[in-house]
């Protein structure tokens, strides 16, 4: 059912709705019983909270063996989800951390989030509502065979996903 929720110093028939209470806002409704003088009214009313907000920011590039920083801030998620920030597939063939050269040759790599590998598809953050964080990223490249200017790149996944608790 729905939830009461008292109206104080309500006047004529101008009412501002509170919405400190999460499981109101959750349910996406308020049964709100007004009073004024003689006068009193039972409303249901639809509450629709603003559209899932978050910000991410990415670097535009790394360099090998020094860390960039990955950040994101779940502004306003509903209270099941969670923002989850993944790396879902690189230039390297079948998905590889690779780089490679204008010539042709191949440097494995590994992507590391603080000193933990990442592998494809591992969430690098997970927020919830209200949350901000970082990833601390660094491409650390095995030890090369052949001289050259080794590029590749990797793609962000950003996703809002229902979490089941």
């Amino acid at each position: 059912g729905a939830n009461a929720v008292p109206i104080s110093g309500a006047t004529e028939k101008n009412y501002t709705i509170p919405a400190d209470d999460a499981t109101t806002i959750r349910n996406n409704y308020y049964k709100v019983i007004a009073t004024y003088g003689d006068w009193s009214q039972e409303l249901l009313i639809t509450v629709l909270v603003s559209d899932t907000q978050y910000t991410v920011t990415i670097p535009e590039a790394a360099t090998p063996n020094d860390s960039v920083t990955l950040s994101a801030n779940a502004v306003l998620l509903r209270s099941v989800d969670k923002l989850n920030i993944k790396i879902t597939a690189t230039s390297g063939e079948n998905n590889a951390f690779t780089l490679k050269s204008e010539e042709g040759a191949v440097l494995g790599y590994t992507l590391k989030n603080g000193d933990k590998a990442i592998s494809l598809g591992e969430s690098l953050l997970s927020l919830s509502s209200g949350e901000s964080g970082e990833a601390e990223l660094s491409v650390i490249p095995d030890a090369a065979k052949y001289a050259g200017n080794y590029t590749g790149t990797v793609t962000f996944t950003v996703a809002v996903e229902e979490v089941n608790n």
